[in-house]
């Protein structure tokens, strides 16, 4: 026996909006913006999540001078915050609202549960060519410990040993080049992976090698 879900009639035009997206006939920020509107949203961004290594990236958002809070990669919901995982696998990709002032309704979130399963439907559509055409709209590799905002406030010294084990040198290679001790070098090290929650410099090469992938094209 099917199930009836009943939706909101004012929440119908966000499923034919982000349906339009998918199949090319508005353009992906547009229709996002739309469907914050509806929903009542600041934020609405389409999130990946690389589940091997942890790296993130926002692949189209409402709006880019609104910045998509923290804690979106775990799907850790707070009052302001709902999420809607639309794919799982080696990608695991989530619609993320947000709002800026008012608290997410429980009305809301049980909407958000019904039209789940028909948006995670639509994202299962789509083609190779809207893939494309989102990476050209925006791409935000905001969780990669080198990214331009220093997400984990990383010092100078810091930043240039992470671009060092990105080119595969070892800690007596570096010391050389930056004219340090072994000693301090550990240190270092030690700070960069308690910063990024990096288990050892592997993890922080296979960080930055998920990111330089991505940045190639292989989302």
């Amino acid at each position: 026996m099917l199930k009836t879900l009943t939706i909101r009639e004012d929440y119908i035009p966000a499923l034919t909006t982000f349906g339009a997206m998918i199949f090319g006939t508005v353009e992906p920020y547009r229709a996002l913006q739309t469907i914050a509107e509806i929903f009542g949203a600041s934020t609405i961004a389409i999130g990946r999540v690389i589940v091997k290594t942890g790296a993130t990236q926002i692949l189209v958002e409402n709006s880019q001078s609104v910045k998509v809070r923290v804690g979106w990669a775990a799907c850790e919901e707070t009052a302001k915050d709902h999420f809607i995982v639309l794919s799982d696998g080696d990608t695991r990709d989530i619609i993320i609202l947000q709002t800026a002032n008012d608290p997410i309704s429980q009305e809301q979130r049980r909407t958000f549960g019904d039209v789940a399963p028909f948006l995670a439907a639509f994202w299962g559509a789509r083609d190779t060519g809207f893939a494309a055409h989102v990476g050209q709209v925006r791409i935000e590799l905001n969780d990669s410990i080198l990214h331009r905002n220093n997400p984990y406030n990383l010092t100078r010294t810091e930043v240039r040993i992470c671009h060092l084990i990105s080119e595969g040198l070892r800690p007596k290679d570096m010391i050389e080049i930056l004219d340090t001790s072994m000693a301090t070098m550990r240190t270092h090290l030690g700070h960069i992976y308690a910063k990024t929650g990096l288990d050892g410099m592997i993890s922080v090469l296979h960080h930055l090698q998920s990111i330089s992938e991505t940045q190639k094209g292989d989302l």
